[in-house]
């Protein structure tokens, strides 16, 4: 990453693809961790989560670029120096840069709500997990319906 000199002269709207490019490569990891969520064998998540971190880390790595972009260029962080700088461009460029932000834009939000979705999975999952453990340990916890008086028979699944 190179670091932001007063003569930039990097275009930032390249930077700004490229973010889009790691964003969807990110969303595409989230799809697929998702997609192995549902299955028995988690064992794939190991490798998942490498390349998650990896596409995570080269995501930051871009932002800190285009920031020094905008900051070389006197503008402010985020989404207000991108705004400023895309109304700083030409008219007839303006428009696919417009375009390129409402993208990024999207690809920021697709990728939260499958984190999401995701995040709430594994939580499901987890829970899953704890309630069969539980079960096997003959110590049951109330799942969906209240517990029966009498309490629990005292018997775990694995004495059954």
């Amino acid at each position: 990453m190179a670091e932001a000199s007063p003569r930039d002269t990097r275009d930032p709207g390249d930077t700004l693809r490229r973010q889009i490019d790691g964003l969807q490569r990110l969303r595409a990891l989230l799809e697929a961790e998702y997609r192995i969520l549902g299955e028995a064998d988690p064992e794939p998540l190991l490798g998942l989560a490498r390349d998650k971190a990896e596409a995570a880390e080269r995501l930051a790595g871009l932002t800190a670029e285009a920031e020094a972009q905008l900051a070389s260029r006197g503008l402010p962080p985020g989404r207000q120096g991108w705004l400023l700088w895309i109304q700083s461009q030409p008219e007839a460029r303006r428009g696919a840069l417009e375009s390129l932000w409402a993208t990024l834009v999207e690809e920021l939000e697709a990728v939260a709500r499958q984190n999401e979705v995701n995040g709430r999975t594994l939580e499901l999952r987890r829970r899953s997990t704890e309630l069969l453990l539980d079960a096997l340990r003959g110590t049951p916890r109330d799942t969906y319906e209240p517990r029966r008086t009498g309490g629990p028979s005292g018997h775990t699944l694995a004495e059954v």
